[in-house]
């Protein structure tokens, strides 16, 4: 594990002395620090638990007190926060469904966005970490953090990058005659803090 240095009696890891910051920030944040309900920790880093199911979402920080499961229950909880100041997030569902066969083959490539809404304009959002193969039909759901609250969704600046897989010769473009492309049928944004589209 690297661990790194960012002050005196802070590390960059799991981090219970950057704590205090946390909490100080959530007494006037809008942001709601919410933690969603989740058996483990792999299962929330793989978005199976944005949502606030049966036992409800819990606030980190200020306002911990406004849910508390069920007496006697024990309940996990699970929240992302940003590297920096502001540390709180509000999450994003995006849901990308692809064209069907006939107007392009598969590709990889790299997708982003810019979401719009009536509260602020995120700034570009890459959405995966590394090349992914984007064939005809096929449907793709990321789970993203933003800083800000976007509001209500008004548009959606949605864009790809081809990449040239190594593993994938005759998808190369070596002189440049290939005009890779996709086909993108519907971009859905679902703001999950405010449970809207």
């Amino acid at each position: 594990m690297t661990i790194i240095v960012l002050s005196v009696g802070e590390v960059a890891a799991c981090n219970h002395l950057r704590s205090y910051k946390f909490f100080t920030e959530s007494i006037n944040s809008k942001c709601p620090f919410k933690a969603y309900p989740c058996a483990s920790e792999e299962d929330f880093q793989a978005n199976r638990c944005l949502s606030c199911q049966q036992e409800g979402c819990a606030y980190m920080g200020m306002h911990a007190d406004k849910n508390r499961p069920p007496s006697l229950q024990y309940v996990k909880y699970y929240l992302s926060t940003d590297e920096h100041a502001p540390f709180c997030e509000y999450h994003l569902q995006i849901t990308i469904k692809l064209g069907q066969a006939g107007t392009f083959g598969s590709e990889t490539g790299d997708l982003s966005l810019v979401v719009k809404g009536s509260n602020t304009v995120t700034p570009r959002i890459t959405l995966n970490s590394s090349p992914m193969k984007l064939s005809p039909g096929s449907v793709h759901t990321f789970y993203v953090g933003v800083p800000s609250d976007v509001g209500s969704v008004q548009s959606v600046d949605f864009s790809w990058h081809h990449v040239q897989s190594i593993t994938d010769p005759l998808h190369w473009n070596i002189l440049g005659t290939r005009h890779p492309k996709i086909a993108v049928d519907e971009v859905d944004v679902f703001t999950v803090e405010n449970e809207a589209e």
